[in-house]
């Protein structure tokens, strides 16, 4: 039924058309904050390229850095929420090292039902010190140097590969597949523990969840918006970033890799090795807290007797 012109139709995109205009007067209004204070800054489309599918999120933050090759630091907005995109190596050494007490979270807060928000870069608070004190061993230097033999593995293959390649055809070769896949057998091998055979269907598998992963779409974008702007209301409907599918291929690779470690002992110089020798670790010191409780226990039963 008709209410303000004669139909409903019409009716329904007059509607539509001032829902889309609060919206957009919600997101912009503020556009001239970093104007006032005297701020170099980008308020305009910055993301109409991610969802026109035209250039990764990655690639506009590029453009807007390389914009201000005199700035210290450039202001932007992530829709409503104010951004200071920092330029100059002394003030990211402050937030970073002397002052990141104050600088501790990273933006969106972490999904409470996807596990694979639940990291540095998403936790906050005491949950994301907790985390930073138990991962900060495994980054020095010596724990890195380790790795090598295993990027070194990868890197044979990359050598081999473009061997392969330039003798059949150079001009049709495409340097960036190349690298990518370099980039993502030693992701494979450090982080996940697997040595995926070279061209074998495992690894096509594990490249082709890693691009559905990060590949751009208007989809992509939406949901990006709403985790950004209603977390809690993705959380509750579990909308993520990541395609269906995708954390189930990994847990269940990780579940595969820990499961052969235990049950053949065997130990691997990686970054996946470290993580499961923390685990480990916290699961003795669970172990051992309770049996010192259960002692403080007896001890206090006695001492009542």
């Amino acid at each position: 039924m008709a209410i303000v012109t004669g139909s409903l139709l019409m009716d329904v995109l007059l509607a539509l058309m001032s829902v889309l205009c609060l919206l957009y007067w919600h997101i912009t209004n503020n556009d001239d904050y970093r104007d006032k204070r005297g701020v170099a800054n980008v308020n305009k489309g910055l993301f109409l390229g991610t969802f026109m599918n035209k250039q990764s999120q990655a690639d506009t933050v590029k453009e807007i850095y390389n914009q201000f090759p005199e700035e210290k630091f450039v202001g932007l907005f992530q829709f409503k929420k104010l951004v200071l995109m920092l330029r100059d190596r002394s003030l990211i050494n402050r937030v970073l090292v002397k002052d990141f007490t104050h600088f501790q979270d990273r933006g969106t807060a972490p999904l409470k039902k996807h596990l694979f928000s639940r990291n540095l870069f998403g936790l906050r608070g005491s949950e994301w010190g907790t985390l930073r004190h138990k991962l900060t061993p495994t980054f020095t230097t010596g724990k890195l140097r380790g790795m090598f033999e295993q990027i070194s593995k990868c890197g044979e293959y990359l050598v081999t590969k473009i061997e392969e390649v330039s003798s059949v055809d150079v001009e049709g070769m495409d340097p960036a597949n190349v690298l990518f896949e370099f980039t993502l057998d030693v992701i494979a091998s450090c982080a996940f523990g697997v040595q995926f055979r070279p061209d074998g269907p495992d690894f096509k598998k594990f490249k082709s969840i890693i691009e559905k992963s990060f590949s751009g779409s208007p989809l992509r974008f939406l949901k990006f918006t709403l985790i950004t702007i209603a977390p809690k209301i993705a959380d509750f409907f579990n909308i993520t970033m990541f395609p269906s599918g995708t954390t189930e291929y990994l847990m269940d690779m990780t579940r595969a890799t820990i499961k052969c470690r235990k049950e053949n002992n065997i130990k691997r110089n990686d970054y996946f090795q470290m993580l499961l020798s923390l685990k480990e670790q916290g699961e003795d010191e669970k172990m051992l807290s309770h049996v010192h409780e259960d002692d403080a226990v007896i001890d206090q039963l006695k001492y009542a007797e």
